[in-house]
């Protein structure tokens, strides 16, 4: 049982990850440009949500595609546990 609670715990930490850096630029100050310079203009801020959104569906997908091969992977770890907790 020990063990198993064990594979639980490493699959668990597995599934951690920081948070996508789409997110980050989009919390980032206000004011990144500056009116007075020359050529510099206002950045779009429905690009950048644009963007940052896109990059989070991406991050998201990745991440359901890692839970699904690790939940996968736990549970065949599982199965092979009480396979030989039977067998004994």
């Amino acid at each position: 049982m020990a063990a198993a609670s064990l594979l639980l715990q490493s699959a668990g930490r597995l599934l951690l990850r920081p948070i996508p850096r789409a997110a980050h630029e989009v919390s980032l100050p206000r004011r990144l440009y500056s009116s007075q310079a020359t050529g510099t203009s206002k950045p779009q801020t429905d690009m950048l949500l644009q963007r940052a959104q896109q990059d989070l569906t991406l991050e998201y997908k990745a991440l359901e595609e890692r839970m699904i091969s690790r939940v996968g992977n736990l549970d065949r770890g599982l199965d092979a546990l009480e396979d030989t907790t039977n067998g004994h």
